[in-house]
């Protein structure tokens, strides 16, 4: 039934339309036709002025609008949308910038394929995993690495080829895909891929180019030593490309000896994460070569940064001379 002539008196209790769901509330203040409210169960920082249009009974059991959904996504527990976007607005408010999970963004290559998660589950277990990952990072990091917006998907695919993650500096956009790829979807795959992927963002950010090749570290490998053809060619090969197999002096996998950038985004991954931790160490107690690629790593980071986020007193192991 209509709603939009009721008047709501102070101390009410009420249901409050936000995204095409209902949830209970209850009027704080008024303002001509517009009522200040209180979301039952979240904090003050989700108080905010509705129109009347927004508020109904809680004996009214009309149906929200429906809305097209082709290219948007909405969960269908009230309970955990909220918690979701709770979560969401503290990331994107702590560290200025755009997660995006409920519409679909094209890449600049128009090459992208993906769905929208639909699991909320999956989703807040990804967004608990960012909101720890992010915080290792100095603020205004995201900002600066020209990859400011994070779009959370499922099944991601580029030019049909199944991914876990597209850096799209171009545009801003960082693709991860939830789900992660290859069956893999492990906590510890997801954390890696986070800050390489990360890390090639930062790179066009510091060259402009995301395959620069750089002479200093080029220095830094074993004499002869020649990187292949870079990270997509490595997606073709048969053997495993990500364990920390340490396969040849200065490199902590197969993967990074595709390319200089591959290389450098697997040592900043595997520094930044805590489970692969006690492996590289193990590297580095036995790598010269590893060792001085950390180092030379660590100081273009910190200044690209302005400040040190990487501890140096963690990984001991890697700064030594």
């Amino acid at each position: 039934r209509p709603l939009s002539a009721r008047q709501w008196q102070i101390g009410q209790a009420v249901e409050i339309q936000w995204q095409d769901q209902w949830y209970a509330g209850t009027i704080l203040e008024k303002r001509g036709t517009e009522y200040y409210v209180h979301y039952q169960g979240y904090d003050d920082s989700w108080n905010e002025w509705v129109a009347t249009e927004r508020l109904r009974s809680p004996d009214d059991s009309d149906p929200a609008p429906a809305s097209d959904t082709s290219d948007t996504n909405t969960d269908p527990n009230p309970t955990a949308t909220k918690d979701i976007a709770a979560l969401v607005k503290a990331l994107e408010s702590k560290h200025n910038v755009e997660i995006n999970y409920q519409r679909k963004v094209a890449d600049v290559w128009q090459k992208s394929s993906y769905q929208l998660p639909a699991d909320s589950a999956q989703l807040r277990r990804y967004l608990i995993m960012l909101q720890r990952e992010m915080a290792k990072y100095p603020y205004g990091y995201f900002q600066k690495s020209k990859c400011g917006s994070f779009v959370l998907v499922t099944g991601y695919r580029f030019d049909n080829h199944e991914r876990a993650a597209m850096p799209d500096p171009y545009s801003g956009h960082l693709f991860y895909s939830i789900d992660g790829a290859y069956g893999d979807d492990s906590d510890e795959y997801l954390v890696h891929v986070f800050h390489h992927e990360l890390n090639h963002c930062t790179e066009y950010a510091i060259w402009q180019d995301q395959y620069y090749k750089w002479t200093a570290w080029a220095a830094l490998n074993p004499a002869g030593f020649q990187y292949g053809k870079g990270g997509l060619a490595a997606y073709s090969e048969s053997e495993d490309q990500y364990s920390l197999v340490h396969p040849k002096p200065g490199f902590v996998n197969r993967y990074a000896t595709s390319g200089q950038e591959e290389d450098r985004s697997e040592i900043i991954a595997v520094l930044l994460t805590d489970s692969q931790h006690a492996r590289l160490h193990e590297i580095c107690r036995q790598d010269n070569y590893l060792r001085r690629k950390v180092r030379k790593l660590a100081g273009l980071l910190h200044q690209f940064a302005g400040r040190s986020f990487i501890d140096q007193e963690t990984h001991s192991a890697c700064f030594a001379n």
